[in-house]
């Protein structure tokens, strides 16, 4: 249950400038979840939970409520001289990018990408 939360550079030509001086661009941040696996890859028994299909319903819900807070208009801060329009996930479940076998126990690593739009309002002409 240990996350990471790594930055992407995005280039420059997804900027967007304005007439006025504004300029739209997205800022793009990869979370990273490291989770417990599961030996058997499917369990049959009776009243006992499938971890990997738990732990995959888990970063399906951050996904979901990444997806809720844009519905509400819920977005991040990015100061007076930012507009945020919008944050989206890129996909809509959450990708595995396999298992860390240097661990013991092993991990099952999963990963999210996420997508803010803004504006950078910094150097409009006018206002």
């Amino acid at each position: 249950n240990t996350n990471q939360f790594l930055t992407v550079s995005n280039d420059r030509y997804t900027n967007t400038h304005y007439i006025d001086g504004s300029v739209g661009k997205i800022y793009t941040f990869t979370i990273t979840t490291f989770k417990s696996t599961a030996d058997i890859a499917v369990v049959k028994l009776p009243d006992y939970p499938n971890e990997n299909v738990s732990d995959m319903t888990d970063i399906q819900g951050l996904i979901e409520w990444v997806q809720e807070q844009n519905e509400l208009q819920n977005f991040p801060n990015f100061g007076e001289d930012c507009i945020v329009e919008s944050i989206l996930p890129t996909t809509d479940e959450p990708t595995f990018d396999g298992i860390d076998e240097q661990t013991e126990p092993n991990l099952a690593v999963y990963s999210t990408t996420i997508q803010i739009e803004y504006i950078d309002i910094s150097k409009r002409l006018w206002r």
